[in-house]
């Protein structure tokens, strides 16, 4: 009987242990947590979900082994690897200043001079006399690299005025802390740490005169999007597809939602 008990222990417990490993995108990885625990309640199969930036989904695909997240189009040699690309929503990416400064509305020119050095105080801008801080996320991440191609940046960040950070709260943070700070955050982030629960105080600030919401992505009036998506680097395994595929459910579709993505099926 006692053995009996035991065998039975063993495989309870081994059905909610087969595990999925989810690495990469931070702008991912709040949506990609959520949908995680709601799939282990459903289908007692545990994923781990671990953020990093998108350098870090290429290479966990790369490895063959499990899930990478990526927060911007492949680029043409990332292609030619042969991933295989799952869709699951769209983002949008929202400058943000102090909640002090002034500024409205910035155009891709001013962005673009000031990334290159050739602006480097606020007076050109909006007549502030203070040095431009430049706040982003760090170039492991796919929102640094989908900015600077969106706004086509003439070249990498190397000015001395920018800053990078590992993670989206740090750049939140920051910002916030310093009146002379304009950054790039994804939409989503902003909707759910700014707007939604406070936590913390920033300005979003309009594109090419258009503010940056969900019903301008949607519109097509917001030019600074990207995708949001999966990969993997061979034939997802019968667990993978299904958490995959779990994040086109009507449930999960609303989830997006909630959380401040737009969801891919929605994009038009």
């Amino acid at each position: 009987m006692k053995l009996l008990v035991i065998l039975i222990f063993i495989f309870s417990t081994s059905l909610c242990f087969a595990q999925i490993e989810v690495r990469g995108s931070s702008t991912i990885y709040p949506l990609a947590k959520k949908v995680a625990e709601k799939f282990n309640q459903e289908k007692r199969i545990e994923v781990d979900v671990l953020g990093g930036g998108s350098a870090f989904g290429i290479k966990q695909a790369l490895k063959k082994s499990g899930i990478g997240m990526v927060s911007r189009e492949l680029r043409p040699v990332e292609k030619e690897l042969g991933f295989r690309i799952f869709n699951i929503a769209i983002d949008g990416i929202v400058i943000v200043t102090h909640p002090s400064n002034s500024l409205q509305n910035i155009t891709t020119k001013q962005l673009q001079q000031m990334l290159d050095g050739s602006v480097i105080n606020w007076k050109t801008i909006n007549a502030r006399n203070k040095e431009i801080i430049i706040i982003g996320p760090n170039k492991d991440h796919g929102t640094h690299a989908s900015f600077l191609k969106l706004i086509h940046a003439k070249k990498a960040l190397d000015n001395i005025q920018f800053k990078g950070y590992h993670s989206h709260r740090q750049v939140m943070s920051k910002i916030e802390k310093n009146k002379n700070a304009i950054g790039w955050i994804p939409l989503a982030h902003y909707n759910q740490y700014v707007l939604d629960k406070k936590n913390y105080n920033l300005k979003a600030i309009s594109y090419n005169g258009v503010a940056p919401t969900i019903k301008n992505i949607k519109s097509k009036k917001y030019y600074l999007v990207r995708p949001l998506i999966l990969i993997t680097g061979k034939k997802p395994t019968r667990e993978e597809s299904e958490f995959i595929n779990y994040f086109s459910s009507e449930k999960i579709q609303k989830m997006i939602l909630d959380l401040g993505y737009i969801p891919f099926s929605s994009k038009d």
